[in-house]
């Protein structure tokens, strides 16, 4: 199945310089013959059962990962913290999102910094629309400790959530899209993952900026709607500039890398191969 294979000159022409603004009906023109189609599937589960089932991936992910819970100490939040019900209530809101989605077992993986643009480059391919979207930052408000203590206090139990929420979605074969800024250990694990649930499409697209145009659009994102970032933690993460050497390997097992550069006014689409066809 071809996925993403987008004109890069249709692509650009979508933007409106003038405006800054997309062009969704040109973006969706552009990617159309490509893109798997959404399909509402009937919402047909039990929902205490798969909540008691997603509530267990959470604490399950959560616990597997206490000793780095214990190194940080009391600087960010502990499972034993997160009430029951609040998991439930997450699990409840998760399992009919996901199962909106078609099962054509089909999973993109968005990397980049943070501030790169995963999250416009998804929405402009109108991804939301055909795949499920894991999304930690959604997770983090309705965490105790956000409010006084910040996204930080919050991160790695919402990033634990959300890794169980997709690890829900892969085992009930569901389209999704994970943007995700991760290590390439992570990423191994969740394409060894969705192997093992039966998916062939996987396609990882690297948002590419440099580390200075990224800090500089997590101030800018931080200004309007508050979701800051420091700027250290988008240097340390040295690791973004190896992803794509590393998964143009074919025993990485992905079937597609495609590569934009987005230091400019819009993204510039600059690789697209088909690692395993």
């Amino acid at each position: 199945m071809k996925i993403l294979q987008t004109n890069p000159y249709n692509y650009q022409m979508a933007k409106r310089p003038n405006f800054g603004q997309v062009n969704k009906q040109a973006i969706h023109h552009a990617v159309a013959e490509y893109t798997p189609r959404l399909f509402y599937n009937p919402v047909n589960f039990n929902k205490g059962e798969d909540a008691l089932n997603l509530v267990n991936r959470y604490m399950n992910r959560m616990y597997s990962e206490i000793d780095e819970f214990k190194v940080a100490g009391s600087s960010i939040l502990q499972p034993s913290e997160i009430p029951m019900s609040l998991l439930y209530r997450i699990a409840d809101k998760e399992i009919p999102k996901m199962e909106r989605h078609a099962k054509q077992r089909v999973l993109y993986i968005v990397t980049g910094r943070m501030g790169s643009g995963k999250t416009t480059f998804v929405n402009d391919h109108g991804l939301f629309d055909y795949c499920y979207s894991p999304d930690a930052d959604c997770i983090k408000p309705l965490l105790p400790g956000y409010e006084e203590k910040g996204s930080d206090f919050v991160h790695k139990a919402s990033c634990n959530i959300n890794f169980a929420n997709l690890s829900e979605a892969l085992s009930r074969g569901i389209n999704s899209v994970l943007q995700t800024a991760t290590t390439l250990e992570r990423i191994d694990s969740i394409i060894s993952e969705a192997k093992l649930n039966g998916y062939k499409d996987i396609v990882l697209v690297h948002i590419d900026t440099n580390e200075e145009n990224a800090i500089k659009r997590t101030k800018e994102r931080a200004a309007k709607c508050g979701r800051a970032v420091d700027p250290e933690a988008i240097r340390l993460r040295k690791y973004i500039d190896e992803i794509v050497p590393v998964y143009q390997n074919p025993e990485k097992g992905i079937s597609q890398l495609i590569v934009y550069n987005n230091d400019g006014d819009f993204p510039i689409q600059v690789k697209n191969i088909y690692v395993n066809k």
